[in-house]
C-alpha cells in the first residue's frame, strides 16, 4: 500500500490522506479521506473494469459518526468522463438517482438525462459551450416532453468565472437574473439577484486574509453563515442563521490539540437543546483520528465511543459512562477484554454495552470467560447478538460484526 499525506489548506497540517492499494487480483483500490475532521468524512475507491471503464464508489460519513449518508457510484470512461452515476442519498440501500451523460470531443457533459426510480418525474438537461469549454447554456425539460422549461444563460469574463447569468422559466413567465462580482483575488463579494416581479436581493460575503469565508449576510434577512477563526487560521466557531425567529439555529464550535488536529466538537442548537453534543476525538502523531467520544447531553458524560483504528481497547476515564461503541472505519479489529468491560460498566451487573457497525468487515476479539448466549436484543431492524461474562455484564453485537472468544 502507498499512502500519501497531503495538507488540502495550506495551513502547515497534514489533514488528508490517500492510500493506493494493489489487490492479489491486480484490481487496483484508491482510498482517500479527512484524517483530522470531526464532521464530514468521504471516501472513495476506485476499480479497473475489463472493459476499459473504472468504477467509482464513494461513501459521505457527513457527521464523523461512523454513519455513511450518501452513497454514490460512478462508471467512468477511458477519457475519464463520469458517464453513469448512481446514488443512495439517504444510504438505505435504495439508488434513487441514476445520472447518465453524453460528452463531447472536448469532453464536456452536453447531456445528461436524471432518473428518479419511482414516482418523481425525470428530466433531460442539455448544456451548451464556447470554445473555450465554458457552459454558456442549459436547457432543462423536467418531465422529458421535449419541453424548455428551465434555460440557464451564463456569461464569463476573461478569468472563466461567470460574472452573470440569467433563469428563465418559460412555461411559468418566471425569470431571474443574478450578477456576480468579485475581487482581485477571484471570490465573489457580491452576488444582486433581480427578480421578473421587481424583487432583489443581494448577498454579500466577506472573507479572512488568506481566504477563509467569514460572513455572508441576506439583504431580505433569509439567512446568515458566519465562521470564525484564530491567529493560526483555524476554523473555531460557525454560526448559521435562518431568520427564522429571534435567535441563531446553531453554533458548531472547534477546539484543537497542539498538533493542530481538531480534538473537540460542541453542537449547540438553538432550536432544540436536546440535539446537542460534544465530540472528543484523540489522534495519533500523524494525524489519524483513532478514536472519538460523544456526549449527547452536553453535561460532562460520554455515552459513546467510535473507533477509527484497529486496537485493543485500554480503559480510560472517559469510558465510564459508555453505553454504545461504534465501528467507525472498514475492516477494523478490535479485542475488548473482560477486565475492559466490567470497569465501563462499573458495579452494576445488569448494565450492558451495545457494539455497532455501519462498516464491512467488522472483527471482534472478546479476551475473557466469554460466553455466547442465545438471547438477542433489536436494534435499527437487526437482532443483536448478547455476550456475557463471568460476572453477567452483556455485550450487545451487531450481528454484521464476526466475533470470536479467546
Amino acid at each position: 500500500m502507498t499512502t500519501v499525506h497531503t495538507d488540502s489548506n495550506d495551513d502547515g497540517i497534514q489533514d488528508s490522506v490517500v492510500n493506493t492499494i494493489e489487490q492479489p487480483n491486480g484490481v487496483i483500490t484508491t482510498e482517500w479521506g479527512a484524517t483530522s475532521s470531526t464532521t464530514t468524512i468521504e471516501k472513495g475507491t476506485i476499480t479497473n473494469n475489463d472493459n476499459g471503464t473504472q468504477t467509482i464508489k464513494y461513501e459521505v460519513d457527513k457527521y464523523g459518526d461512523a454513519k455513511v449518508v450518501i452513497n454514490r457510484t460512478d462508471i467512468v470512461d477511458a477519457k475519464g468522463n463520469a458517464i453513469k452515476s448512481s446514488l443512495d442519498t439517504d444510504n438505505n440501500g435504495v439508488v434513487d438517482t441514476v445520472v447518465t451523460r453524453e460528452f463531447d470531443e472536448k469532453g464536456n457533459a452536453i447531456k445528461e438525462i436524471i432518473d428518479y426510480p419511482g414516482e418523481k418525474s425525470d428530466r433531460v438537461i442539455t448544456n451548451t459551450y464556447n470554445d473555450k469549454g465554458e457552459n454558456i447554456k442549459s436547457v432543462v425539460d423536467y418531465n422529458m416532453e421535449d419541453k424548455n422549461d428551465h434555460i440557464i444563460a451564463n456569461t464569463f469574463n476573461d478569468e472563466g468565472l461567470v460574472t452573470s447569468y440569467t433563469m428563465d422559466y418559460p412555461n411559468s413567465d418566471g425569470l431571474r437574473n443574478v450578477t456576480n462580482t468579485f475581487d482581485d483575488k477571484g471570490r465573489v463579494v457580491k452576488v444582486l439577484v433581480e427578480h421578473s416581479n421587481g424583487n432583489e436581493n443581494l448577498i454579500t460575503y466577506e472573507y479572512a486574509e488568506h481566504g477563509q469565508l467569514l460572513k455572508s449576510v441576506d439583504s431580505n434577512n433569509i439567512r446568515d453563515y458566519i465562521q470564525v477563526y484564530n491567529e493560526k487560521e483555524q476554523k473555531i466557531e460557525f454560526t448559521y442563521d435562518s431568520k427564522q425567529d429571534d435567535g441563531k439555529d446553531y453554533s458548531i464550535f472547534y477546539g484543537y490539540d497542539d498538533k493542530g488536529d481538531n480534538s473537540t466538537l460542541i453542537y449547540d442548537n438553538k432550536m432544540n437543546d436536546n440535539k446537542d453534543y460534544t465530540f472528543n476525538n484523540q489522534f495519533d502523531d500523524e494525524h489519524h483520528r483513532i478514536l472519538g467520544l460523544r456526549d449527547d447531553l452536553s453535561d460532562g458524560s460520554f455515552n459513546k465511543l467510535y473507533l477509527y483504528e484497529s486496537m485493543s481497547v485500554t480503559y480510560q476515564n472517559d469510558f465510564a459512562e459508555v453505553k454504545d461503541i461504534y465501528f467507525a472505519k472498514d475492516d477494523i479489529d478490535v479485542t475488548i477484554s473482560e477486565a475492559v468491560l466490567n470497569k465501563i460498566i462499573g458495579d452494576d451487573s445488569s448494565d450492558k454495552v451495545v457494539i455497532h457497525t455501519a462498516r464491512p468487515d467488522g472483527k471482534l476479539h472478546l479476551d475473557g470467560n466469554f460466553t455466547k448466549t442465545a438471547e438477542t436484543e433489536s436494534h435499527g431492524g437487526q437482532d443483536y447478538v448478547k455476550y456475557t461474562d463471568e460476572a453477567g455484564n452483556a455485550l450487545i453485537v451487531d450481528p454484521d460484526i464476526t466475533v470470536d472468544i479467546i
